[in-house]
């Protein structure tokens, strides 16, 4: 779906040797009940990239991902990211379990160039285990291709804020969170991890 508003996804078993379910520059969207065995993101959140996104501003906002079950073979299972450039805000991830991927459970991605922000993301009660990577990587620094058109200057460098995760029980993960990869002069500003076992 791409500038929608009020989409649903429910009790659906997506298989695919690419993405499962791309969300780009959407209003209100419900991922509930559903099952991911896929090549790349099982879930994908974008909002469009460089300064034709920019300047548009169709911010992916209000996402409720819950009640899924992941497998991922090549990427992550949820990547918000790395097209960001109209905003990603309002992301709630709840009552997940994350059965395996060869990279991240969650992976939040972006690059200068792209400008907006990624900001007001929660994740709560999620079972994560077979991760190769690890649990979270933030990567603002150099995902994704560089814009032809790209925003210029410390405008174009992704503010990212307000991050929570909690009641996470982890199985098989080599690293927690790797979250190195931030821009200096927009530091993450926000971020709560919570009652993690395993």
């Amino acid at each position: 779906p791409v500038y929608c508003e009020n989409i649903a996804f429910k009790n659906v078993v997506i298989k695919s040797g690419a993405d499962g379910i791309d969300v780009d520059s959407c209003k209100h969207t419900v991922i509930d009940g559903c099952t991911f065995d896929t090549g790349d993101d099982c879930i994908s959140l974008k909002s469009g990239r460089g300064a034709e996104a920019y300047t548009l501003l169709r911010t992916t906002v209000d996402v409720r991902i819950s009640n899924c079950s992941f497998v991922d073979a090549n990427f992550a299972c949820i990547g918000i990211g790395s097209e960001t450039s109209g905003g990603i805000r309002g992301v709630r991830i709840e009552h997940c379990k994350f059965l395996g991927a060869r990279s991240h459970a969650i992976y939040i991605k972006s690059r200068p160039g792209r400008g907006a922000f990624i900001e007001d993301i929660v994740a709560d009660d999620l079972d994560v285990s077979g991760m190769q990577a690890g649990f979270l990587r933030i990567n603002m620094l150099d995902s994704g291709k560089q814009d032809e058109f790209p925003v210029a200057g410390d405008e174009g460098i992704p503010t990212v804020r307000n991050f929570r995760l909690s009641n996470i029980r982890v199985t098989d993960v080599p690293t927690l969170v790797n979250a190195s990869a931030i821009h200096p002069r927009k530091p993450l500003d926000g971020f709560t991890l919570a009652n993690v076992t395993g």
